[in-house]
């Protein structure tokens, strides 16, 4: 049984990690063909790279941040500067390779105690 990135709920048969209307709530009119072409170890990497230049998203879980480019006529998410991103990655690292995971299960369970939450969904790395 799957089920989807953004609500956790079911998919029905034929829907791949997420269901076309929590992709079209979260993405509005962005809605990209979610796939990163990233490895944990890419991403390793250039968090390294961002922190080097001081261009970081403050905290203590590593986070980068996401923006779009027009790739063959479709958004495409990519890994850009703190200041250029309208989206926060925090990817799993090896200390704790479940976070987001767990990020996500806590944000659902504020939800349904009637905590306001910004809108969050998982994606799904290349590796």
């Amino acid at each position: 049984m799957n089920y989807c990135l953004a609500c956790h709920k079911k998919l029905e048969d034929g829907e791949i990690n997420y269901h076309q209307n929590c992709l079209s709530v979260f993405w509005q009119a962005d809605t990209p063909v979610l796939q990163l072409e990233y490895e944990l170890s890419q991403i390793e990497a250039l968090a390294k790279e961002n922190v080097a230049q001081r261009i970081i998203v403050t905290g203590v879980q590593p986070k980068l941040s996401l923006g779009f480019t027009q790739e063959n006529a479709q958004n495409r998410l990519t890994i850009v500067g703190a200041l250029n991103g309208r989206y926060i990655l925090k990817p799993p690292f090896q200390m704790y390779p479940q976070m987001p995971e767990i990020e996500a299960l806590s944000m659902l369970l504020a939800q349904a105690c009637g905590v306001a939450t910004v809108p969050f969904l998982l994606i799904p790395l290349k590796d």
